[in-house]
């Protein structure tokens, strides 16, 4: 059981692993097969370098060759030329010597009947026969150098006959040299093209390569691009999950401060006993209060509220007229007019701060103190309404309180 556990291990290990980087071992193999041919064309090269170093040899020893028998064959027809001028003056000289002859013999006729008419000889004659005789004693004699020239040039005939045949032997050992030349030019011809196609197929894997690398880049790249959308996209339903869960805590925490506010506070006197524990002076109608914010005046009083309406810029902080205590503060925009703030001055007056931002990072407990000119809010818009009211619910004009 063990042996087939191990086994099987080293069956699936193998696996696992191409499963795991099926497009790193594909470029594995791929850059295995470029190296494999890369080493293929080096030796390719090298058989080729060698051929043509052969090649080069055949074609300087068949020159060699080809300047030797040309040498030679100069040789030879330097040698056939002086025969040619041995055998003209040889026939030059045997036509001399037969004119000789025939004088002599002319001059012996001529002796002979002489002597036979006269019974004497004439000095003369024999005189003449002798030049006759000496001149072609010289005449035999240049023949025989002649014939002695003839001799060592039949001699360097023989030589040539021997030449002819080393010239034979050359042209043969040229022939055979032929015929290695077109082998090895052959074989040339044959690696040259066998290394073309290796580098072609040795191009044709890289360009794959590149191409396969590109698409694996590009499809980490689209993963990537895919992998971060949706992070982002989660992210953003955690952020919209976490806002809506703060804004449900926030309505809820308020909810229950509005209803403790409202059971703590619906009653006058439960403000008046807050308002005299903190010894809160009560607010009076002779325009001595700073403006809650900075801003100008729209309207002093707008329809039955009486409310002061102030032109400011959005995110315009808000400041309390005077001392209080938080008396209602809103959960939400009420309708889009913003958060909406009362605070309780006396046991008669309310001043209220309306069109409030939601945002304004600020936490108030329920019937806090707040004390004059603290901070309470920023404005929402271009816009805030500023109220007066009575506990029981009168509306006065606020601008009376005001400076002005």
């Amino acid at each position: 059981m063990k042996y087939i556990k191990f086994l099987l291990l080293v069956l699936l290990f193998p696996v696992t692993f191409l499963t795991a980087n099926p497009f790193d071992y594909e470029i594995s193999l791929r850059q295995k097969s470029i190296t494999a041919v890369s080493n293929e064309i080096k030796i390719l090269q090298d058989e080729y370098a060698k051929i043509d170093e052969k090649a080069s040899a055949l074609r300087s020893q068949k020159i060699n060759i080809q300047r030797n028998i040309r040498i030679e064959k100069d040789k030879i027809a330097r040698n056939k030329k002086q025969i040619e001028v041995f055998l003209g003056k040889i026939d030059h000289n045997n036509k001399e010597m037969m004119v000789l002859v025939q004088d002599i013999a002319k001059l012996n006729s001529q002796i002979s009947s002489y002597n036979d008419f006269f019974g004497i000889d004439d000095l003369d004659l024999r005189l003449e026969r002798k030049k006759y005789e000496s001149k072609l004693q010289q005449y035999e004699e240049k023949r025989r150098q002649i014939e002695d020239r003839i001799a060592s040039s039949l001699q360097a005939s023989a030589n040539e006959r021997l030449l002819d045949e080393l010239i034979g032997e050359k042209q043969k050992e040229i022939a055979m040299l032929d015929k290695s030349l077109n082998a090895v030019n052959e074989e040339l011809a044959l690696k040259k093209r066998e290394l073309n196609e290796k580098k072609q197929y040795h191009q044709i894997l890289e360009t794959n390569l590149q191409r396969y690398i590109d698409d694996y880049k590009r499809k980490i790249s689209e993963k990537a691009k895919a992998e971060e959308l949706r992070r982002k996209e989660l992210a953003k339903k955690a952020e919209q999950e976490r806002l809506k869960k703060e804004r449900e805590e926030r309505i809820a925490r308020e909810k229950r401060e509005k209803e403790q506010s409202a059971s703590q506070s619906s009653s006058p006197n439960a403000v008046a006993r807050l308002l005299k524990r903190y010894k809160i002076r009560p607010l009076v109608a002779k325009n001595i209060y700073n403006p809650p914010v900075k801003g100008s005046i729209i309207n002093r009083s707008i329809g039955v509220n009486f409310a002061v309406r102030y032109s400011v810029k959005a995110k315009t902080p808000v400041y309390a007229i005077s001392d209080g205590i938080l008396y209602y503060r809103s959960s939400d925009d009420l309708g889009t007019r913003g958060r909406v703030l009362g605070i309780a001055h006396d046991s008669k007056n309310i001043s209220v701060y309306q069109d409030l931002s939601l945002d304004d990072n600020l936490t108030f407990k329920n019937h806090q103190m707040i004390k004059k000119g603290q901070l309470i809010g920023y404005t929402k818009s271009n816009q805030m309404n500023f109220y007066i009211f009575r506990l029981d619910g009168k509306q006065i004009a606020a601008h009376k309180f005001l400076k002005k």
